[in-house]
């Protein structure tokens, strides 16, 4: 049998550092980065579909709140369920998982938690299921 197509990369606006304030936390325009990574991985088909914009137009001068970065990751996580995958890798940052993961863990024990809550040390590989107990995305 021919083998299996390979994975999709999608790059997804939302999945992202918590942004505003320090300018590590913007990002460049994505003309820029599309470029890079087109030379970089040139037998790799990055979809685009989910940045929108040239410019970075998330990031300020003024911290990203709390809630906003949580509401964000619950949105990508919604949009993650709706994906036909049922195996992904989520390639993000540190601040954006923390934020998301400690929206989960209320029902479990406490040491599982204090894992789930943890920062995100750099290069961490965290294996995650991701269950919408049979709500719709």
């Amino acid at each position: 049998p021919p083998p299996p197509p390979p994975p999709p990369f999608l790059v997804h606006e939302q999945c992202r550092e918590r942004h505003g304030l320090y300018v590590c936390d913007g990002r460049r325009r994505a003309s820029v980065v599309r470029a890079e990574f087109a030379a970089a991985a040139p037998t790799v088909a990055f979809d685009w579909g989910c940045v929108r914009d040239d410019d970075d137009v998330m990031w300020s001068e003024q911290r990203e709140p709390d809630e906003q970065c949580t509401q964000r990751a619950m949105d990508f996580l919604q949009w993650l369920l709706r994906r036909p995958e049922h195996e992904v890798a989520v390639v993000t940052h540190s601040s954006f998982l923390r934020h998301m993961f400690q929206q989960f863990g209320a029902n479990v024990a406490a040491d599982d938690r204090a894992t789930l809550h943890r920062l995100a040390g750099n290069a961490e590989m965290r294996t995650v299921v991701l269950c919408s107990h049979g709500v719709d995305a």
